[in-house]
């Protein structure tokens, strides 16, 4: 097992403020790293989070995608992070960005642009997609488990889920909007399945649409394996 296929960004260590409600299970994710062996730990883990991806045609061809990014021909984390500090200062939509973090995520995946538009021309969508997106990214600055909240929740019940956007991209999203050394980290399958090799536990983070206690769960066990790591290191 890899770093840049399981874990990215693990030196971001869970910090900020968040709804009380979920703090026994950042706890109880901790817990969990902290359990693993030495051993089992990644030996190149953290990930480089300098990687640069290029732009596969059927992306650079992708009307959707930012003329400035199609230009550029390439994207990385500190492209997407960048791209975030621009709507943050309200020079560029979090569309954009949404977009941005969507062609990262699925940069060798030539069914990407259509998955994307079809996210980006949903009737119901359409009319909140940036506002949703807006609210969830100012929530990420300093909560990632309300900013996942947000994303998760149906808006009857007071979220701003918008449909074919599940928690697998929607995090690379919040990766990106939280910026730097921010605490919202990638959930999909892939780590999903890492957790559970790590901690020999099969019922942990099944399925795709996780809850927003597994994300606090997983994001307590990435925080935990950083200490977990670093701790050993430095010993």
């Amino acid at each position: 097992m890899t770093a840049p296929t399981d874990f990215d960004g693990g030196q971001r260590v869970l910090e900020g403020v968040m709804d009380l409600t979920y703090l026994s299970d950042v706890d109880a994710g901790r817990r969990a790293a902290m359990a693993v062996p030495s051993s089992r730990l990644p030996g190149d883990w953290p990930a480089d989070p300098d990687q640069i991806f290029e732009l596969p045609r059927y992306w650079r061809e992708a009307p959707e995608l930012p003329a400035d990014l199609r230009e550029h021909g390439s994207i990385s984390r500190e492209h997407l992070w960048d791209l975030a500090a621009q709507a943050d200062r309200g020079v560029r939509s979090w569309t954009e960005v949404m977009i941005a973090s969507f062609a990262w995520g699925y940069v060798n995946a030539p069914y990407g642009p259509f998955r994307l538009r079809r996210i980006l021309t949903d009737t119901a969508n359409e009319p909140c997609l940036e506002s949703s997106l807006r609210a969830a990214a100012d929530r990420a600055l300093d909560d990632a488990v309300g900013a996942y909240h947000l994303l998760r929740t149906p808006p009857p019940d007071g979220g701003v889920r918008l449909r074919w956007y599940g928690p697998a991209f929607f995090t690379r999203f919040l990766f990106a909007a939280s910026g730097v050394g921010g605490s919202a980290c990638i959930l999909d399958q892939g780590r999903a399945d890492a957790v559970r090799r790590l901690t020999d536990d099969s019922t942990l983070l099944r399925g795709a649409d996780w809850s927003t206690e597994e994300y606090a769960f997983y994001l307590g066990f990435v925080d935990g394996l950083c200490f977990h790591k670093i701790g050993r290191q430095s010993a």
